[in-house]
């Protein structure tokens, strides 16, 4: 190994997450524009993508295939421009996506 990297700890049950993630959905769904989906992220998410100030928060940046957890790679890459992804599972947690381009 060469090099690790701590994360921060899940603090809540796949359950919680998931009830959260389909509020979020739903707050998006009644209102699309990016700030929603920015708030929501700050407020809600224990991922550190969340933790970028500004606009920023929740945007993964650029993906190049092999680069994420193989089911968030392929919600992302399956999903049009413009378009929010359900619930995606992976060995991290819970996910909605965003795709933005």
């Amino acid at each position: 190994i060469d090099k690790v990297r701590g994360g921060r700890l899940v603090t809540r049950s796949l359950a919680e997450a998931e009830r959260i993630l389909l509020e979020t959905l739903q707050a998006i769904e009644t209102n699309t524009e990016r700030s929603v989906f920015t708030q929501r992220c700050k407020a809600v998410s224990e991922c550190s993508t969340c933790l970028k100030g500004g606009e920023m928060a929740g945007d993964l940046g650029w993906l190049c295939r092999g680069q994420a957890h193989p089911a968030v790679e392929t919600a992302a890459f399956a999903l049009p421009v413009g378009h929010i992804s359900d619930i995606v599972e992976s060995d991290e947690g819970v996910h909605v996506l965003w795709r933005i381009a």
